[in-house]
């Protein structure tokens, strides 16, 4: 739809004149103009720029004029009117011309060239106010939609690809003296290039999807080095696997070889801790140390890198041991922190990982690799902009088993959600030996409490999602697991598709409905509650119900509970169940649940 014509010149009908009042000059009444016109795009209500335009125009027609200038027409462009730069002219005491610079950007592009031209428009004063009765229309809009149409994110992979063409370059000369450039890094202001001697197997890309095996690693024909961009060995290809470059302590990067740790030193190339240990744990406080534990011996390196038996004389460090305190901190993954590193091939620019040191790798906080970080400020091939772990906790289990959680949130950049919040829980045994390693979505620590009835655990986190669209209006609700451990370690997460799990595996009480929750209204305000509402109640009872087969006769209702992954009228008892069957055959937890709820509902609803 074009929005006015250009140039086309249109009356101003009925108009009457105003009364005598003195001339102004044409300073005091463009400035006049600038000022309401700037006013009536910033008001928060359309209707007052769109009675501020005057013109023989449809009414949609001047919606989408005034879409564009107050940036609604679509987020990908802004339009910006240059006031301080506007031209003036024909000022005939009541009327003038204004020629107005316009510039269209990208928010999210914002170091490509802009669409800068200029609007003429035409206005008049009538009475205390001023109309727009010409404006170059045509041309705004047609320039918008051409800015939009543009392939901002081909050009922007382009800008980003010449940036590594230097760096792909010398990639070309270094190959030609070793067997693979595998990665390049950048870090303290230099380029590094991990490079290997044999064949490389990367298990973080393999593209046929039916090759993928979970167990893969890295082909045992191979040793890792570090060259720098003239080449000269950093470290030599004699190593498994090198780490991110200065993750902990500057200048130092951890070498892996036949799963054994040590420490290169960069500046001046030289092994400083033999690649002898199980794991390697810095500390930084009073004195900056390394903490070598190999098996049972525990020793420890200065500043200077001389080894010393036993623990550093360092008041804290029992407990900052014994309770794994070196986990417990504010840790943030993201480009700009740690020395990321990326293929140097052109369908990996973007994509960026690193290699955690061991004592997050041993207690699996982290992967062997982490892949997935964005190292441009666009989503091309990767999408984590940031992985950040946020708490930490140690909970007994029972017996001889602890549950090391700790709290992970990583911001995506695509997907429904921004931010993914959850829980990465490892089960150790008495001998710090990890049986499981699993993941709970939620937004703050889980708390676990064993139920001796079930002998089963009851994990219990904020759920990190809205459920509006399924007739639970609160948010803030608890989000419950369950999960069992035998005495030979052998984990068991019991299997749930229920949003309220705790309808399935345990006895409910009033407590499993008290909580701070919010209810957010359509007026756009939010109400306060500790007790959750008869919707969310009926939900639970529902949900519980259409776990078991029952089919709605409502199928709106049945609707709902498209998530509990089966075919609805598939796993129902007959055509149509009678509510009295799907009771009969519900297990002696789900019964006292069905009673329990059902009493705190209004008998019409808990009956249906």
């Amino acid at each position: 739809m074009i929005c006015v014509a250009a140039l086309a010149v249109f009356s101003a009908c009925g108009h009457q004149t105003p009364e005598e009042e003195p001339v102004m000059d044409l300073t005091v009444f463009s400035e006049a103009f600038t000022e309401e016109f700037q006013e009536k795009i910033a008001s928060k209500n359309d209707g007052e720029l769109i009675a501020f335009f005057k013109l023989n125009r449809s009414k949609e027609a001047i919606t989408t004029l005034v879409d564009i200038l107050k940036n609604k027409k679509n987020y990908n462009v802004q339009c910006h009117l240059d006031f301080a730069n506007a031209k003036f002219d024909q000022y005939n005491g009541e009327s003038a011309i204004a020629v107005i610079p316009v510039t269209l950007v990208n928010p999210h592009f914002p170091d490509q060239e802009p669409e800068r031209f200029t609007i003429q428009t035409s206005f008049t004063k009538f009475g205390d106010a001023f109309l727009i009765t010409e404006i170059d229309g045509d041309l705004l809009h047609q320039r918008h939609h051409a800015f939009y149409q543009r392939d901002f994110w081909a050009t922007e992979f382009a800008l980003e690809y010449e940036k590594r063409k230097g760096v792909y370059d010398i990639v070309e000369r270094l190959q030609s003296g070793v067997d693979s450039i595998i990665w390049f890094t950048r870090y303290q202001d230099r380029l590094y290039f991990y490079f290997t001697k044999g064949e490389w197997a990367n298990p973080k890309y393999v593209y046929d999807i039916e090759k993928i095996d979970s167990t893969a690693k890295p082909s045992p024909f191979y040793k890792m080095g570090l060259l720098d961009e003239k080449g000269s060995v950093i470290i030599p290809a004699e190593y498994d696997l090198i780490g991110t470059l200065g993750f902990d302590m500057a200048n130092l990067v951890e070498v892996k070889d036949q799963g054994k740790y040590g420490m290169y030193h960069l500046e001046s190339k030289l092994p400083v801790i033999p690649a002898v240990y199980d794991v390697l744990i810095p500390y930084s406080g009073e004195k900056n140390v390394i903490i070598a534990k190999d098996g049972n011996r525990t020793g420890w390196f200065s500043s200077d890198f001389l080894y010393s038996e036993g623990l550093p004389p360092i008041a804290q460090i029992d407990d900052f041991l014994a309770n794994y305190r070196y986990l417990n901190k504010d840790l943030i993954i993201q480009q700009g922190n740690q020395a990321m590193m990326e293929i140097p091939k052109q369908e990996h620019l973007g994509d960026g990982f690193v290699v955690p040191p061991s004592y997050l790798v041993s207690m699996q906080v982290m992967d062997t690799i982490e892949n997935g970080f964005m190292t441009t400020r666009h989503v091309f091939n990767a999408g984590i902009e940031r992985k950040e772990f946020t708490g930490f906790s140690i909970q007994t289990l029972k017996d001889k088993f602890n549950a090391f959680i700790v709290l992970v949130k990583e911001k995506y950049m695509e997907g429904r959600e921004e931010f993914y919040h959850y829980n990465k829980m490892m089960v150790t045994d008495d001998q710090n030996k990890i049986q499981s390693v699993q993941k709970y979505s939620g937004m703050d620590m889980m708390s676990i409490r064993y139920i001796a009835e079930s002998d089963l655990f009851e994990g219990k986190t904020t759920h990190p999602y809205w459920f509006w669209e399924i007739d639970v209006p609160e948010s803030g609700i608890s989000n419950y697991y369950y999960f069992q451990i035998e005495e030979n370690g052998n984990f068991q997460d019991l299997p749930n598709q229920r949003i309220f799990a705790q309808t399935k595996f345990v006895k409910m009480d009033s407590s499993y409905l008290k909580g701070k929750y919010l209810i957010n209204m359509d007026e756009g305000t939010s109400v306060k509650t500790d007790f959750l509402s008869a919707h969310t109640i009926q939900f639970m009872l529902d949900e519980l119900l259409a776990d078991n087969g029952y089919l709605f006769p409502d199928s709106e209702r049945g609707s709902y509970f498209y998530y509990l992954n089966y075919h609805y009228e598939e796993n129902v008892l007959e055509k149509e169940p009678s509510l009295e069957k799907v009771v009969q055959q519900l297990s002696e937890i789900e019964r006292h649940n069905f009673d329990f709820l059902g009493g705190l509902l209004p008998k019409t609803l808990a009956s249906r």
